[in-house]
């Protein structure tokens, strides 16, 4: 019975770039889960003390589960608060076949958020998502 696999964890989400890393200090980096069957529901949040380097688009590393098809555009995590972008991210999408997220600059445009749009230096950076994706 699939509503027998339950399941609730934590993970350790991290900023990425898809060219190279950024270096980051976090003053809170929390990722909670909760799995039932092949749908897992999470929660996010990251607070940046300092940032420096990395290049490329920036995205969310970690998620406790590789996701499963979904679509053509993968499973759409919904925004909470985001706080000291240099210009605020608008989506923030799973794609099939990772365990990362991907930021949306602009939904208008689906234009990839560039690993400088997280600022430099202390600037407190802060986020919150939460969203539910299928898994493998």
């Amino acid at each position: 019975n699939k509503l027998d696999d339950y399941e609730e964890g934590t993970f350790t989400p991290t900023y990425t770039g898809s060219t190279t890393n950024p270096t980051v200090g976090y003053s809170s980096q929390q990722g909670y889960y909760t799995r039932i069957g092949n749908t897992v529901h999470v929660s996010i949040r990251l607070t940046t003390t300092s940032v420096s380097g990395g290049s490329g688009y920036v995205g969310i590393t970690g998620l406790p589960f590789t996701s499963a098809l979904f679509g053509s555009t993968g499973n759409c995590f919904s925004k909470g608060f985001v706080y000291a972008w240099a210009t605020d991210p608008e989506t923030f999408v799973c794609w099939t076949n990772t365990n990362s997220i991907f930021i949306y600059q602009s939904d208008a445009a689906n234009t990839s958020a560039s690993v400088s749009a997280l600022g430099t230096g202390a600037n407190n950076n802060y986020t919150t998502i939460s969203g539910t994706y299928l898994a493998v």
